[in-house]
């Protein structure tokens, strides 16, 4: 989770719902939030998914990025939506830099 919390952190103008599918693998990152094409901030791993909730650090409120990876095939949970999957969860602070994350 490092990289990729310093990808957060960092404060680049990244649109995370922007994702392409590359092969097997998934892309998250590819735009900018103006919609222009940019170096993705990471690659999933193939099946691995994850759903990205975050609000701008310049918007009052924001700062705050929660991320849930799951695996397509992961272990079925009915209380988990929308993916119904069992999944690790991530919550990142751009203005704090705390990262919180599960122990593996």
């Amino acid at each position: 989770m490092t990289l990729a919390g310093n990808s957060f952190i960092g404060l680049d103008d990244v649109n995370f719902a922007a994702t392409s599918l590359v092969g097997s693998n998934l892309q998250v990152g590819v735009k900018d939030t103006g919609g222009v094409s940019r170096l993705p901030v990471f690659t999933l791993s193939p099946g691995v998914r994850a759903v990205i909730y975050g609000v701008s650090p310049g918007t009052p409120g924001g700062g705050d990025v929660t991320a849930y990876v799951y695996h397509i095939n992961g272990t079925y949970d009915s209380a988990n939506s929308p993916h119904y999957r069992r999944h690790f969860y991530f919550s990142i602070n751009e203005m704090t830099s705390l990262i919180t994350a599960p122990t593996l």
